[in-house]
């Protein structure tokens, strides 16, 4: 009889630490980050500075590229799941071509910026840049447009209900990373994501910005409808984008429409001129 109570106690503590364990790693199964920083912006010949910002758990690595032309209105760059800042060169470049300053970081666990990835640590990372922008750049509030693509729309959402951006754009993004997380693994419960919930449907509306949302009909990553569930939650001032191409492939695709669109959105809202 001992011996049935010790095998059931060792399979009971077994049992409650894998779940414990599933829990705190699930970001395991989630975030495709890479450590290797292939380039930074002085390989396009641009100029640069780099910083690392504090968070409780970490110092989230961040690079700030002026536009070619002088100017205020910064673009802070959530980018997507996989990689790190150093495959993001071609976004940042069109971003600066079009006349924007770029301030684009790596969350934790990504390139240079040390730590777990996890919601609550993304949503720091976030906040460290753009209070870097703020009180250390000395970029005013509404010259910042905030831009979250795909998995970015995440930590972007959170930030926008918090600060008064002059614009937020989200691109390519989920109503909620649970959503999508449960569809790719239908044989784990959801509570065990429970620290990447990234529920991005129900902030958009307390977002006091004017809303851009972006998305492609043939993204089958995340799925069209996301989009317009999501722009219908969005409050006023509110624009829709509809573009083409696979998930991460309309910026490059059809970059006429992706820019100008851009630039009608922020251009309305976001002055363009230094004072």
């Amino acid at each position: 009889m001992d011996m049935i109570i010790v095998i059931g106690n060792l399979v009971t503590f077994g049992a409650v630490a894998g779940v414990a364990y599933l829990y705190r790693y699930s970001g395991k199964l989630i975030y495709q980050c890479t450590r290797l920083v292939k380039q930074d912006p002085s390989a396009k010949d641009w100029d640069f500075h780099e910083a690392y910002v504090e968070t409780s758990e970490g110092k989230p690595h961040l690079w700030f590229i002026p536009a070619a032309v002088e100017t205020d209105r910064t673009i802070l760059f959530s980018h997507g799941n996989a990689g790190n800042l150093g495959d993001k060169l071609d976004s940042i470049g069109r971003f600066r071509k079009l006349g924007f300053n770029v301030l684009a970081y790596d969350y934790g666990g990504y390139g240079r910026s040390r730590g777990t990835t996890h919601e609550a640590r993304m949503v720091e990372d976030i906040t460290a840049a753009w209070d870097y922008a703020i009180d250390e750049l000395n970029i005013p509030p509404d010259q910042m447009i905030v831009h979250g693509r795909s998995m970015g729309g995440g930590p972007t959402s959170h930030l926008a209900t918090r600060v008064s951006a002059g614009a937020v754009i989200l691109e390519s993004t989920f109503c909620s990373l649970t959503e999508l997380i449960t569809a790719r693994y239908r044989y784990l419960p959801q509570w065990i994501f429970g620290r990447n919930r990234f529920d991005t449907l129900s902030r958009v509306g307390d977002i006091d910005s004017p809303v851009l949302i972006i998305h492609s009909e043939e993204d089958s990553t995340i799925p069209y409808e996301q989009g317009e569930r999501l722009y219908e939650a969005a409050s006023d001032p509110k624009a829709f984008l509809k573009i083409s191409g696979e998930h991460h492939e309309g910026f490059w695709k059809h970059p006429e429409i992706y820019n100008q669109g851009l630039l009608d959105f922020i251009n309305t809202h976001v002055s363009k001129n230094k004072d």
